[in-house]
């Protein structure tokens, strides 16, 4: 098994970001070759997510640059499902998107992204990831009433 390092931005872009530029920090990852890529989207004690088949694409470490893979709904484990809750109780969070990879059944957590994108997984999940994020920002109102 080849093991390398590999970046997760997109280095192209950051030069036409004004507000990154040449100060956005660069993210190395050790690549894990895997079978299944998991986006899982925690929020208010609830999660969904999509799954991705991407059986082993070494050339291509973020899935975001395959056009036409598309997720399914995810199958989430109980015992994932518990750590994912855990973490979040944990650390006081509302909201959170989780990377994880699956490799011959075991699951190895990559990422918790507080800020982490779901549109691409929502569709599959029926826009419940939406509807459940604007229920949070609906029913809890920040300080002053604001969200």
């Amino acid at each position: 098994v080849q093991q390398s390092l590999v970046g997760t931005r997109f280095f192209d872009k950051i030069d036409d970001d004004p507000f990154l530029g040449d100060a956005a920090p660069m993210i190395v990852q050790k690549y894990l070759p895997c079978e299944r890529e998991h986006r899982l989207v925690y929020v208010c004690g609830s999660i969904y997510g999509g799954t991705f088949q991407i059986d082993n694409l070494a050339d291509c470490p973020d899935i975001r640059e395959i056009k036409d893979l598309r997720p399914t709904r995810a199958q989430i484990p109980d015992h994932l499902r518990r750590q994912i809750v855990k973490y979040c109780l944990a650390l006081g969070l509302a909201y959170a998107a989780f990377d994880i990879r699956e490799i011959a059944g075991n699951f190895y957590f990559l990422e918790a992204n507080t800020c982490g994108e779901w549109l691409y997984v929502d569709e599959c999940n029926d826009w419940a990831i939406t509807t459940a994020v604007v229920s949070a920002l609906v029913d809890k109102p920040g300080p002053n009433g604001g969200v």
